[in-house]
């Protein structure tokens, strides 16, 4: 099943027309300028072409014996001024042409002009285009409610400054300020053909702070084709130049691109509408649209295989673009020139001078970090050198005091008769014990003999002599004896002459 826009079918009673041929075929004289590409341009022979151009002589083809169309080359200002709010253009009004090609209906149009229905299922969005500094820093940030702020409009082209009115801010999700300040109509001139020229030409030389235009036209001035009728100087430089800062603004669009504006009361959308929907019905329709490769912004029919339609970044939201302007297309958390620090280290002006000293305020402050991260890893590494000291120093002791057991245990295997041994035994787990308990106190005793010398009492003789008790008899009890005697001699002198 066929889809089409549905005022196609909402055919009235034709009510006045322009001149007819004696076959009663009716002739209506279409104007078109000639740098708005792919719709209306010219050949490398200076030949009027593109897809509206196109259009109009596929309706030729469909309706031979009831209408014929003129197109004609006329100046976009001609066909709608915006003067005065915005009116038909005096070619219009002054019957030199019946009306013109590729016209958005906007609702401010609405008010004024006759519309036919839409020959292409697109929308067209509006966006606001403003200057990148050195940095890539729009002058205006997309979040910019405009209060103030100086604007500049294409002369006939849409959107026209009141659409301003029917947009939303696609970052805030608001409304533009009341407060907006003057708005400059950007008109053709003598060095100037082309408005779209004349408006960058004026944002380029700091006349204006953004341009209201169509969100897709940097994209088809930005790159240049061999015969292109615009300047290709000015537009070049997208993402390093210049940029959007808002984009997929639809709301000032009551319809898409038309197939031809005229006065209001002219009739004329009533005679090609029949035309129109007999046209977009057919295989041409679709080789029109692969032709100027822009099938995704046409109708579908029943011969396109696929819908290829792709949401192109201009036709994005503001708020679902990322990354920075390189491509073109400013994110919302774009900053703006104007908010970035100046020299004072404030916000506001246009000035960089005050970024080396933020700068090198941050770099000491991180250099400070990694110092203070230093000394705490060196710390860290200090106090698991000195625990893996000490323990080496308690598992030395162990193994001295392990070691002394076992020389009294060889000692005690010596003894003459079974009793002795088992009291032998005995007495060597209280020397091991009594070695373990010496080398747990060890560190203990240190510390306190760097705070004071302490003069410790004389040792108490033992319950009983190695004379005393046959338990003591073993050559090897009796030289562990004496080396403890000596040792707690030593450790008393020692403490005496105040050193650990």
């Amino acid at each position: 099943m066929t889809r089409f826009p549905a005022v196609l079918f909402a055919v009235s009673i034709f009510s006045g027309m322009s001149a007819s041929s004696g076959d009663g075929v009716r002739i209506i004289r279409l104007g078109m300028d000639t740098n708005y590409p792919p719709y209306a341009m010219t050949d490398d022979e200076g030949n009027l072409t593109g897809f509206g151009y196109d259009f109009a002589q596929a309706i030729n083809s469909i309706c031979p014996s009831t209408v014929r169309i003129e197109v004609v080359k006329e100046l976009w200002p001609n066909c709608w001024t915006d003067d005065d709010g915005g009116g038909i253009g005096k070619a219009i009004t002054d019957n030199v042409i019946d009306g013109c090609i590729s016209y958005v209906h906007t609702y401010v149009r609405d008010e004024k002009a006759e519309f036919t229905g839409a020959m292409l299922d697109d929308n067209k969005a509006a966006g606001l285009l403003t200057l990148l500094d050195a940095e890539g820093n729009p002058r205006v940030s997309g979040r910019d409610d405009l209060a103030g702020r100086t604007l500049i409009d294409v002369a006939g082209w849409a959107p026209s400054p009141d659409g301003l009115k029917f947009v939303t801010n696609q970052c805030t999700g608001s409304k533009y300020s009341d407060d907006i300040g003057d708005v400059l109509i950007a008109e053709v001139d003598e060095e100037n053909a082309n408005p779209n020229d004349v408006a960058m030409r004026m944002l380029r030389d700091g006349e204006g702070d953004a341009i209201f235009l169509m969100a897709d036209q940097a994209s088809h001035y930005s790159s240049c084709a061999e015969g292109a009728v615009h300047n290709c100087e000015l537009w070049a430089g997208q993402g390093t130049d210049y940029a959007y800062v808002q984009t997929g603004q639809f709301g000032y669009v009551r319809n898409g691109t038309t197939f031809a504006l005229s006065e209001i009361g002219s009739g004329i959308h009533n005679l090609l509408e029949p035309c129109m929907a007999e046209f977009m019905g057919g295989i041409e329709y679709y080789e029109l649209c692969a032709r100027y490769d822009i099938i995704d912004k046409c109708y579908k029919n029943d011969y396109f295989d696929e819908d290829r339609r792709s949401e192109a970044p201009f036709d994005k939201p503001t708020s679902e673009q990322f990354g920075d302007c390189s491509d073109g297309y400013c994110p919302c958390d774009s900053i703006a020139a104007d908010d970035v620090l100046s020299d004072e280290g404030g916000s506001g002006g246009d000035g960089y001078e005050g970024f080396p000293v933020v700068a090198a305020v941050g770099i000491a402050f991180g250099a400070a970090l990694i110092l203070v991260a230093a000394m705490a890893a060196m710390a860290a590494v200090a106090m698991v050198r000195k625990r893996r000291r000490v323990q080496e120093e308690k598992e030395q002791t162990m193994n001295q005091a392990k070691e002394l057991k076992q020389r009294v245990l060889t000692s005690g295997a010596a003894a003459a008769d079974g009793t002795a041994s088992i009291s032998t035994g005995r007495h060597i787990v209280f020397v091991y014990d009594l070695a373990q308990d010496i080398s747990h106190l060890q560190p203990l005793a240190a510390r306190l003999a760097r705070r004071r010398p302490v003069v410790p009492p004389e040792p108490s003789p033992p319950p009983c002599t190695p004379a005393a008790s046959s338990a003591w008899s073993g050559p090897g009890v009796l030289a562990v004896w004496r080396g403890l005697r000596s040792g707690r001699a030593s450790s008393a002198a020692s403490a005496r002459a105040g050193t650990p």
